[in-house]
């Protein structure tokens, strides 16, 4: 081997275990606390590998969840909610949410509006069908009498477009009179 060889083999060997003792110091260091990497580097050697999103619910049609389910109204440009609960008569999309969060909206109940074959039978009475099923649906669900209640009921109906096109339900949906977020559900709260 020629001296340069040499020289460059032996300067290598040197840079090589240095590098490596600095090394295990940096490991030294992170094992103890005392110094840190990066944050997205961190979060892939601690979640090794793995990276966990918390991706907000998408919204959907209010009319399309299940009793029990918990919502909000999607908010506006500000990231506020609209006054009142009109946009949610109106058939806006509301935020699917656990009612252990705050929310603004519980489903209670379904009720059935008609036969599969009824004709339309016209708004007031779909909505006077409506209001007496989800009056009593609530008393038994809320287990207190509306009347005496902090909270109202809403029912989200078939138009007459959808009665035709074969929808026969409607959803009744609970809501704090004050408009204020309900925590947990109301099942059985006597509110």
């Amino acid at each position: 081997m020629r001296p340069r060889g040499i020289a460059a083999l032996a300067w290598a060997t040197l840079a090589s275990s240095t590098l490596a003792a600095c090394a295990d110091h940096v490991g030294d260091d992170l094992r103890r606390g005392a110094a840190s990497l990066p944050p997205a580097i961190e979060e892939e050697i601690i979640a090794g590998g793995t990276t966990t999103t918390t991706v907000p619910p998408a919204p959907v049609d209010p009319r399309t969840l299940e009793v029990g389910a918990c919502m909000d109204d999607v908010d506006d440009e500000a990231g506020r909610p609209p006054p009142g609960v009109d946009a949610l008569l109106s058939g806006a999309q509301v935020v699917p949410r656990t009612c252990a969060e705050p929310h603004r909206y519980e489903v209670y109940a379904r009720i059935d509006l008609g036969a599969p074959d009824a004709p339309w039978p016209g708004a007031p009475a779909v909505a006077e069908t409506a209001d007496r099923a989800c009056t009593d649906a609530f008393e038994a669900f809320v287990n207190g009498a509306w009347e005496d209640s902090t909270l109202d009921q809403v029912a989200l109906l078939p138009d007459e477009g959808a009665w035709i096109d074969g929808a026969r339900s409607g959803s009744c949906v609970l809501f704090d009179l004050g408009l204020v977020p309900l925590e947990g559900s109301m099942q059985g709260s006597g509110r």
